[in-house]
């Protein structure tokens, strides 16, 4: 372990990093990934006429991502960020497999397009997600949000929403539920 890696494994475990910190580095760090790995795909150039205000949650297969779990603390916690501030939410999941083939729409329509996508800096803000910060602001100016990066953290309960458990599991619910293949599989193993 090299100087750096020790300090580094000092500071983080530490209460007052944890305390003062993290948020802001993990905030800085994403923040700078997502300029690392999209400056070429967004311009400053109006690309087209966006209507609405839509948070995108977008899984990249270029880059590695956290595993399902964390997936889905980062989906429900920004379908809360996104009800919270009046937004529409979107998800993009299409790798390693398409989300929608195992879990169909519930209430809330959640599927989206590439297609849908504004890759015009007019239009779009690209925010990193930590799920451990408190829950952002986001601005109706700016009619589409793309989230690439986050952690696996859940917001909902870092903020200390009231009944954080149920608050979870509704919003889950209201996204998702079994496409009839899952039903099969499930049905097929007794697990139903």
């Amino acid at each position: 372990m090299g100087y750096l890696e020790k300090i580094k494994y000092i500071l983080r475990g530490s209460r007052y990093y944890r305390k003062y910190f993290q948020t802001t580095v993990n905030s800085l760090r994403y923040y700078f990934r997502n300029l690392h790995y999209y400056w070429q795909l967004y311009s400053f150039k109006k690309d087209r006429e966006v209507s609405g205000n839509t948070l995108y949650f977008i899984i990249d297969p270029n880059i590695k991502h956290p595993g399902l779990v964390d997936r889905f603390k980062a989906i429900v916690g920004l379908f809360y960020v996104a009800k919270i501030n009046g937004f529409d939410f979107k998800v993009i999941f299409n790798h390693p497999f398409k989300l929608e083939e195992y879990l169909s729409v519930n209430k809330y329509n959640w599927i989206a397009n590439q297609s849908e996508l504004s890759y015009s800096l007019q239009n779009v803000r690209l925010i990193p997600y930590n799920g451990s910060g408190k829950i952002p602001r986001l601005s109706k100016t700016i009619k589409q949000y793309h989230v690439y990066c986050y952690i696996g953290y859940d917001i909902i309960s870092s903020n200390h929403v009231l009944d954080a458990e149920s608050v979870w599991r509704n919003l889950f619910l209201e996204l998702f539920k079994p496409s009839q293949a899952l039903n099969e599989c499930l049905n097929c193993c007794s697990l139903a």
